[in-house]
């Protein structure tokens, strides 16, 4: 029987299971099963990933058996032609969210997962984040609907208050469509001495 292009032989099918089989036994001290087995000791975490690779390193993971969230946005394009299409990319450039009971072998795995460059944070301090703080993206609530401060604008100093970068105190580098219903920014955490991308004006307060 001729096989369709595209459609994968028995051989990749077959081999495409032993390599998530043993993706999954390297990536189990992060596994869900262990979130679900040490629930209390679980916590959220960032991983730095390379730019662009968000969505292919969040899928990755997930076939390894990893508890990931990669929060996303559409936006629409338009072709040569002039037609409308509808693209989706992570909401947070360079940037995974992992929840995993954290040990030194979890940690050690996931550094090792291709697409991974390392968790944010500095030095020994890892940046954790609550349950809440991810409930923006679960629950898909809209930014636009919040209030938000005018006077914040290129160079302020300003602290996070919602969202997976909450308590973080940034300097923000650029305003983007200020006088839109949800104008973004691009800040420069002092913490971790990184640039974060696409943090809604509504999340930030003057300091």
């Amino acid at each position: 029987m001729r096989q369709e292009q595209g459609e994968p032989s028995q051989w990749q099918k077959a081999r495409m299971t032993r390599q998530e089989r043993m993706l999954r036994a390297r990536l189990e001290p992060a596994s869900a099963e262990r979130v679900k087995r040490y629930p209390a000791d679980a916590r959220w975490f960032c991983l730095v990933v390379v730019e662009g690779g968000e969505l292919s390193v969040g899928r990755r993971l997930e076939g390894g058996g990893v508890e990931v969230l990669v929060p996303t946005e559409k936006l629409e394009r338009r072709n040569r032609k002039g037609k409308l299409y509808e693209v989706e990319r992570a909401s947070f450039t360079g940037y995974v969210f992992v929840r995993i009971v954290p040990s030194v072998s979890a940690f050690e795995r996931l550094r090792g997962v291709k697409g991974v460059v390392d968790f944010l944070r500095a030095g020994e301090f890892y940046h954790t984040i609550r349950d809440q703080d991810l409930g923006f993206y679960v629950s898909k609530v809209h930014a636009e609907r919040m209030p938000k401060d005018a006077t914040i604008g290129d160079g302020s100093r300003v602290r996070i208050k919602f969202g997976p970068f909450a308590g973080l105190d940034a300097v923000v580098l650029q305003v983007t469509a200020p006088k839109s219903r949800d104008p973004h920014c691009r800040v420069w955490s002092e913490t971790y001495q990184r640039e974060i991308r696409n943090i809604p004006l509504a999340f930030l307060e003057r300091l």
